[in-house]
C-alpha cells in the first residue's frame, strides 16, 4: 500500500523489479497478470478458456469463522465488520507503491532523484478460472487506479517535505478507505454498474493529476559535518633559526568539524629536517645530553586551524585560515633508552607554533546521497552533501622554540580532502 512508499529503499525497489512485476503505466490489467486457480473440484465450465494441458492449482474455499454469540461480540466496533474481507474472493489484486532512485550527474555534481510508481506482482494476484469474467478484470483495474490516484496526490504533497509521517498516515488512510468503499459498494465486483461509475470517476481524477512528480534534489543547504585530510607539505625557515634546520617535505593528516562555511581542523604532520649546524646547540637537562653537531633531526607538528570560506563555487573555493599549536624537534641520542636497553633515547625540543594562510580548493567531485552504509529512501535521500577536493595551501608561520628563539617560516602543501555536511533540506 501507500505506506510502503515511505520505506522504499534501493533494495526494496530492486525486489519489486522482478519478472512478475506489473506496472500501472504499462496499461490495463490482463489475465496474464494473474495466477490461475480454482475452488470447485467438480466444475465443468470455465468462464475464461484455459488450455486443458495447463495444470491449475486447486484451493479449498475458505470457511468463514463462526463467532460465538456472547459478551465479546457485543463490544465489537461496528467498523470492524466493514473492514472484513470476502472470505472466498473470485479475484484478488494487490496494488503497491515504491520509489526508484535515479543517479543524475551535472558536471562534477552527482545526486539522486526519486520517482514513485504503482505496481503489483503476478505471484500475489489470483483469480478463480471458474468464476471470473471480463468484469472481474475491470473490478481489479479500478483498485489499481485508486492506488495510482492516491499515489499521485500523495507525491504532490510529500514532495514538498519528504518523510513527513503525518502526511503518510493521512494518504494511507485515504487509500484504504477508497479501496474498502469500492469493494463494499460493488459487492466485491458483482455490481457492474458501480464498477462502471468508479471507472469514469477515477479516469477523470487521473487525467487531472501529474503522472509522475519527481523527488528532486533541491538546493544544497549545508549544516554540521566533518572532514578528513591526507597530504604532503613542505616548510622552510627563513629567519630566526639556523639555516640548516629547514623542514623538508613530509606527510600530514587530519580531521575536522564543519559548520556551514566555517571549518575547524586538527592537523598532525611529520617530516625529516636538516642537521644540527653547530655545537653547542641545545642542552637537554632531562637527559643530561648536549645535541650533537651534524646529527639528523626530525620534526612533528600538531596544529588547530580555523578557516572560513569567502568564495564558494561549483569547482573552486577559497578560505583564509589561522592556526595555532606545537612543533617539536627530535634528535636520536647516544644514550640508552631507559625502557629498552637495546635502543637509544630521543631528545625533544618543543615550541609554540602559529600560522596564517590561504586554502585554495579544487573540487574534484560533489554529491548528494544517503548516509554511510544507508540505502536511498525517502527518509534519507539526498540528506548528505559531500565534496572531494584537492587543496592547495599557502601559509606563513611563527615558531617559538624554548632556549633557541623565534623562527619564521613559509610553507605549502597539497592534500586530498573529503568534506561532508548534513543537508538541511530534510
Amino acid at each position: 500500500m501507500l505506506s510502503a512508499c515511505l520505506s522504499a529503499a534501493g533494495a526494496d525497489a530492486r525486489d519489486a523489479l522482478v519478472s512478475d512485476t506489473i506496472y500501472w503505466e504499462d496499461g490495463k490489467l490482463e489475465w496474464s497478470d494473474f495466477t490461475l486457480y480454482y475452488t470447485e473440484k467438480e466444475a465443468t465450465y470455465r468462464v475464461y478458456p484455459v488450455p486443458d494441458s495447463l495444470v491449475i492449482p486447486y484451493y479449498a474455499p475458505m470457511v468463514p469463522k463462526v463467532q460465538p454469540v456472547g459478551r465479546r461480540l457485543i463490544n465489537r466496533n461496528y467498523l470492524d465488520y466493514l473492514d472484513e474481507q470476502e472470505p472466498n474472493p473470485a479475484i484478488t489484486v494487490n496494488p503497491m507503491t515504491r520509489v526508484r532512485f535515479v543517479r543524475r550527474e551535472e558536471g562534477n555534481f552527482k545526486y539522486y532523484e526519486g520517482m514513485s510508481f504503482t505496481y503489483t506482482l503476478k505471484s500475489r494476484n489470483r483469480y478463480d478460472v471458474n468464476r471470473c469474467d471480463s468484469w472481474s478484470l475491470r473490478y481489479s483495474q479500478v483498485q489499481f487506479d485508486i492506488v495510482e490516484a492516491v499515489r499521485r496526490q500523495f507525491t504532490a504533497v510529500d514532495i514538498l517535505n519528504p518523510g513527513d509521517r503525518a502526511v503518510s498516515d493521512y494518504f494511507r488512510d485515504i487509500e484504504e478507505a477508497g479501496l474498502r468503499t469500492f469493494r463494499m459498494e460493488s459487492s466485491y465486483g458483482r455490481d457492474t454498474s458501480v464498477i462502471r461509475q468508479y471507472e469514469e470517476r477515477y479516469a477523470a481524477i487521473l487525467d487531472s493529476l501529474e503522472p509522475n512528480p519527481i523527488y528532486k534534489a533541491g538546493p544544497v543547504n549545508c549544516g554540521h559535518g566533518y572532514s578528513l585530510i591526507f597530504g604532503l607539505f613542505y616548510e622552510h625557515f627563513i629567519d630566526g633559526l639556523p639555516g640548516e634546520l629547514i623542514t623538508s617535505s613530509g606527510l600530514q593528516m587530519g580531521m575536522g568539524y564543519n559548520y556551514n562555511n566555517l571549518s575547524l581542523q586538527f592537523i598532525l604532520a611529520g617530516a625529516d629536517v636538516g642537521h644540527v649546524p653547530y655545537a653547542p646547540f641545545h642542552y637537554d637537562s632531562k637527559l643530561d645530553y648536549q645535541w650533537r653537531e651534524g646529527r639528523k633531526v626530525t620534526a612533528a607538528r600538531l596544529s588547530l586551524n580555523i578557516g572560513y570560506r569567502v568564495l564558494d563555487r561549483p569547482y573552486i573555493s577559497v578560505a583564509p585560515f589561522a592556526g595555532a599549536g606545537y612543533m617539536s624537534l627530535s634528535q636520536k641520542t647516544n644514550l640508552p633508552d631507559p625502557n629498552n636497553a637495546e635502543k637509544y633515547a630521543y631528545s625533544d625540543l618543543y615550541g609554540q607554533y602559529y600560522r596564517l594562510g590561504l586554502n585554495l580548493d579544487w573540487k574534484l567531485g560533489r554529491s548528494l546521497s544517503a548516509g554511510i552504509s544507508d540505502s536511498e529512501s525517502l527518509w534519507n535521500y539526498n540528506r548528505v552533501y559531500r565534496e572531494q577536493k584537492a587543496r592547495f595551501q599557502l601559509y606563513g608561520a611563527r615558531t617559538q622554540l624554548s632556549g633557541i628563539g623565534t623562527g619564521y617560516s613559509v610553507g605549502l602543501s597539497i592534500s586530498f580532502n573529503i568534506d561532508t555536511w548534513i543537508n538541511k533540506r530534510l
